[in-house]
C-alpha cells in the first residue's frame, strides 16, 4: 500500500474512532483521566456510528444500483440476476485497490462491515464464477485470482461473518483443486445465506472498549457446511495434516472429556 492509500485510511478511521474533547481541558489524548461509563458508551455508540455511515457510503458509491443492496444472502442461483452488477462491483476494486484496504479497516470495526453484504456478495460470486470454469490443476496455479478469493475470505474471517474452520479456509485453499475451491466457496457462501450476518448478532465483551464480538454455536449446528472441506482436506492430508489437526481434529477433541479423545479423534475423521 502506497503513502496516499496509507494516509487516507487512517485519517478516515481515526475521525471514526476519535474521543470527543475533555471537558475541562479540550484535549483529546489517550492520557487524559478514565471517563464516566455513560460518557464512554456515548462514544462507543458514536465510533460504531460513524463505522456504519461510512460502510453505508462506500457502499453507495461503488454499487452501481440500489436493488438486492440488503443484508442477507440470496440462493446461489440468484447470482445469475446479479452477475452483471457483481462484474462491475469487482472490477471497481481492480482498478481501486484502496477500497480493499477501507473493506479491512470495517471488518476490524465490527459489525460495521455487515452493512457492507453486497459488496461481499459481489466479490464471492465472481470467484465462485471464476472457480467453478477453471481447469487449472490447483488454486494456487492461478495466484492472482487465488489472491483476491483469500482477500474475500479474510474479510470474512476478520469481520467473524465466518465460524471456525470456515474462517480459516484461506489458509489451504492454495492446495484445492479448482473445482474444490469452487465447492468450498458454495458451502460458505450456504452458511451465510443461512446465518444473516446481522449488527444485532455482536455484541461488546467486558473490558473491549467499542470493540464487538460474534459467539458462534456449538460446531455440530454448522457441521454439515464444514463437511465437504474436511474431506477434501483428508485427500491432501500429507500436505495439510498440521491445518487438519487445526480444523476439526482439535475441535472435536475440546468437545470430549479426557477418557474420551479417542472417540474424538474417531470423529474428526470419519467420513
Amino acid at each position: 500500500m502506497d503513502f496516499n492509500q496509507f494516509a487516507l485510511v487512517t485519517v478516515l478511521f481515526k475521525i471514526c474512532h476519535s474521543r470527543a474533547p475533555s471537558a475541562a481541558t479540550g484535549s483529546t489524548s489517550d492520557q487524559q483521566q478514565p471517563q464516566p461509563p455513560q460518557q464512554e458508551q456515548q462514544q462507543c455508540d458514536a465510533s460504531k456510528e460513524a463505522c456504519k455511515q461510512l460502510a453505508l457510503l462506500l457502499v453507495e458509491v461503488v454499487s452501481p444500483d440500489v436493488m438486492y443492496n440488503g443484508l442477507p444472502w440470496p440462493d446461489e442461483d440468484f447470482i445469475k440476476v446479479t452477475i452483471e452488477r457483481d462484474l462491475t462491483i469487482s472490477k471497481r476494486f481492480e482498478d481501486h485497490p484502496v477500497l480493499w484496504k477501507i473493506l479491512g479497516g470495517l471488518a476490524e470495526s465490527r459489525p460495521a462491515l455487515c452493512y457492507c453484504s453486497v459488496l461481499l456478495r459481489a466479490l464471492m460470486a465472481v470467484q465462485m464464477n471464476h472457480w467453478q470454469a477453471s481447469v487449472a490443476r490447483r488454486a494456487s496455479d492461478n495466484p492472482k485470482q487465488l489472491e483476491t478469493t483469500q482477500r474475500v475470505l479474510e474479510l470474512m474471517s476478520v469481520g467473524q461473518f465466518l465460524p471456525h474452520p470456515l474462517d480459516s479456509v484461506s489458509d489451504v485453499l492454495g492446495h484445492f483443486h479448482a473445482f474444490h475451491a469452487h465447492c468450498v466457496l458454495v458451502d460458505i457462501w450456504n452458511y451465510m445465506r443461512d446465518n444473516v450476518p446481522t449488527p444485532v448478532a455482536f455484541a461488546a465483551a467486558s473490558g473491549s472498549g467499542y470493540k464487538m464480538f460474534r459467539e458462534f454455536d456449538h460446531y455440530t449446528t454448522y457441521k454439515q457446511y464444514c463437511e465437504r472441506l474436511r474431506l477434501i482436506m483428508v485427500q491432501h492430508l500429507p500436505r495439510l495434516s498440521s491445518e487438519f489437526k487445526r480444523f476439526f481434529v482439535d475441535v472435536a477433541m475440546a468437545d470430549q472429556r479426557p477418557e474420551e479423545t479417542d472417540k474424538g479423534l474417531k470423529l474428526a475423521m470419519e467420513y
